[in-house]
């Protein structure tokens, strides 16, 4: 019923919540997370994962929200009035940079193996055809 919250670096807009409200587990991977929420009023949701801002993005209905830390090490969120699809993704910058350039890199690698290949089956062919 209590979370403590540093207002200094996070901004709460409601001084009270609906504490009559649900929110459930439906999808669980490493890096995504999804919960269906229910609340007659607006309301703010303590999460048992840690605060980490470097790479966990928050949306509430597909809409970017802040992820706030609440007890000193958890994420938490204000989450409107209503039914509510709230989804954490884990998409850190550095990995998707990192993962465009080893695609690009793999892409290189296969078009350099082919072309020798292709390189080496026409030395192959031709000297075949020179012997012959």
């Amino acid at each position: 019923t209590h979370a403590i919250v540093d207002e200094s670096k996070f901004s709460i807009t409601a001084s009270t919540f609906s504490k009559a409200g649900t929110i459930s587990l439906e999808d669980y991977k490493p890096n995504y997370l999804r919960y269906q929420s229910q609340n007659s009023g607006d309301g703010f949701a303590v999460f048992s994962e840690i605060y980490y801002p470097a790479g966990w993005k928050a949306t509430i209905d597909g809409s970017p929200v802040e992820i706030i830390r609440a007890n000193y090490l958890l994420r938490a969120l204000e989450i409107p009035a209503g039914t509510h699809t709230i989804e954490f993704r884990f998409a850190p910058k550095a990995y998707s940079v990192g993962n465009t350039v080893m695609m690009a890199a793999s892409i290189v690698v296969l078009l350099l193996f082919f072309a020798i290949l292709y390189i080496e089956m026409r030395k192959y062919t031709n000297q075949e055809t020179e012997s012959n």
